[in-house]
């Protein structure tokens, strides 16, 4: 039977976390090492878990906070496959079985993610959490695309990339799934975790420090001045701050909700490019090749197609220009510049050549099927 290891931080939970273990004991068609690092609660959690006995293993005490707590039960999991669940978030019926079946089929998946709902406290549901496959440029300027109990991973890709930044209090997650972007993902589109949200939790009451936190991390992956990220996070923070007016949250409301939807850098509902686009590239390991992957071109203008030329550009990484020529196979470009692992590039590109007629950013090129790195 496959196996998985599951690490849940806790502290102070204990209203939740009875109803967020029985989620990962009951999954079916699964073995399950469970590990729960608790910092030291007093609310009745401990003679919950000791309820549980073998089904689980466990430590009590005051700790570093929560990502050393996750950190540390990363440390102490046994199996390939490992994944953390907050002790108010809970997995859907099914969820690890399709997730191992997902990583099982492709050896070469390091990444698995998934979509998700939103719960209240009290369980109700509120609605699906909106979660996409989202490129790594996205991920760095626009937002958070991922619901954290629906993302599981290689075991040796967590302690390669470092685990989580032990700094970050509020997008600890957010910062692991950048550095993640040089390993090959699959996004599945199945809820496979309900994500509880209420005004206690630090998503919602991080306020001010949370915003200050997302500027601090963004800026690590990019020189953008001034990515949509920032003011996407900025509203969010607004909307949710006790001295906005009640006249002014539905409007704030409808630009942050507008703004979340929107697809950043001309790539339309189908994940294919408009005319110009960026994305980002990170290495696996600092001596890997960087290398952009295409697909065969899918529209042109003209009863003889010519080649389209795509021009890019890298701030501190240098220009060039590749093309893409009218071929059914997959095209490789090999970016002439390296990168440390965890540095991450943004590739600015523009499309020309006698082969395409710009009709807006929507025109549709090709695919980018991943950037990133190769040994």
């Amino acid at each position: 039977m496959p196996r998985i290891s599951v690490v849940m931080p806790s502290y102070n939970q204990g209203h939740f976390i009875r109803e967020a273990i029985d989620s990962i004991l009951s999954q079916e068609g699964v073995d399950v090492e469970l590990i729960v690092m608790d910092g030291g609660s007093d609310d009745g959690t401990v003679d919950t878990l000791r309820s549980y006995g073998d089904q689980l293993t466990f430590t009590s005490g005051p700790d570093e906070g929560q990502s050393w707590a996750i950190n540390e039960g990363m440390r102490r999991t046994t199996e390939d496959i490992v994944c953390w669940l907050n002790s108010d978030d809970l997995f859907r019926p099914g969820a690890l079985q399709t997730v191992l079946e997902v990583f099982e089929s492709d050896p070469e998946v390091e990444f698995v993610t998934g979509a998700g709902r939103n719960i209240a406290g009290d369980g109700t549901l509120i609605g699906d959490v909106g979660a996409q496959p989202a490129r790594l440029w996205e991920l760095i300027h626009h937002r958070n695309f991922f619901n954290q109990p629906s993302c599981f991973m290689k075991r040796d890709l967590w302690f390669d990339v470092g685990g989580l930044n032990e700094d970050l209090d509020y997008v600890m997650d957010w910062d692991l799934w950048i550095r993640f972007g040089c390993a090959k993902s699959v996004f599945v589109d199945v809820q496979l975790s309900d994500n509880r949200s209420y005004d206690d939790n630090k998503t919602n009451s991080g306020g001010q420090a949370r915003l200050t936190e997302i500027e601090q991390m963004v800026a690590t992956y990019t020189r953008a001045p001034a990515p949509p990220v920032l003011e996407l996070y900025g509203l969010e923070t607004a909307i949710k701050a006790e001295e906005t007016s009640d006249e002014a949250r539905p409007e704030l409301g409808r630009r942050f909700m507008a703004g979340m939807s929107e697809r950043i850098s001309g790539v339309d509902a189908r994940g294919a490019f408009g005319a110009e686009f960026s994305f980002s590239l990170t290495p696996r390991a600092s001596d890997d090749r960087l290398v952009a992957e295409f697909s065969s071109v899918a529209r042109y203008v003209g009863d003889q197609p010519a080649p389209i030329v795509l021009q890019w550009r890298s701030e501190g990484n240098g220009s060039g220009a590749f093309s893409l020529e009218p071929k059914p196979e997959q095209q490789e470009y090999e970016f002439p510049f390296t990168l440390k692992m965890g540095e991450v590039a943004t590739i600015d590109v523009v499309a020309t050549g006698q082969g395409f007629s710009p009709v807006g950013r929507r025109e549709i090129l090709g695919y980018l099927d991943r950037a990133g790195s190769k040994r």
